[in-house]
């Protein structure tokens, strides 16, 4: 999907450019009612708003990438008896990875675990602390937290502890 803006407008006008936030453009526009419908002196304006979004990152779009590829595992894909792991699961660990990646923190490694759970990982080498998020099928969500590859804290969460997450591992 591409942010550019481009519209054209009925006097043949021509809009581009990548919006900024909260940028707003006004633009001449012709009715389409019935002739004498509309009073000759009636002026019409139309104001575009629109709010620019960061574009997912190539490291989010690959471990998105890698997410949707576990939908295509069979039951038992482990020959251990693993769970099928649902869409619910991978659309719930997509949002977790662009909620990050808008945050400019990256995942660095997903995995599919035996009860149809997902595992995220994330790590920032400079506070030396790493998180482990779990998405279970029954819409409950874990994090673990790890310093310097020790076991620190541990609970539930859900994608408004996504930010106090963020914060933590950058040592805030």
């Amino acid at each position: 999907m591409n942010n550019l803006l481009d519209i054209s407008t009925a006097h043949g006008r021509e809009l581009r450019g990548y919006p900024n936030m909260n940028d707003a453009r006004t633009t001449p526009y012709t009715s389409k009612a019935q002739e004498g419908l509309l009073a000759n002196t009636t002026s019409v304006s139309v104001v575009l708003h629109y709010a620019y979004k960061r574009p997912v990152s190539i490291q989010a779009r690959r471990v998105i990438d890698s997410l949707k590829e576990f939908g295509a595992l069979p039951e038992n894909w482990d020959s251990y008896g693993a769970v099928r792991i649902g869409e619910g699961v991978i659309e719930d660990a997509i949002r977790v990875v662009k909620a990050f990646d808008a945050l400019q923190q990256e995942v660095y490694f997903v995995a599919p675990g035996p009860n149809g759970e997902i595992s995220l990982e994330l790590e920032n080498s400079i506070s030396n602390r790493s998180l482990e998020i779990l998405i279970y099928p029954d819409n409950k969500w874990k994090y673990l937290r790890f310093e310097a590859k020790d076991f620190v804290a541990q609970g539930n969460m859900t994608t408004h502890d996504i930010r106090s997450h963020q914060d933590w591992l950058q040592g805030r």
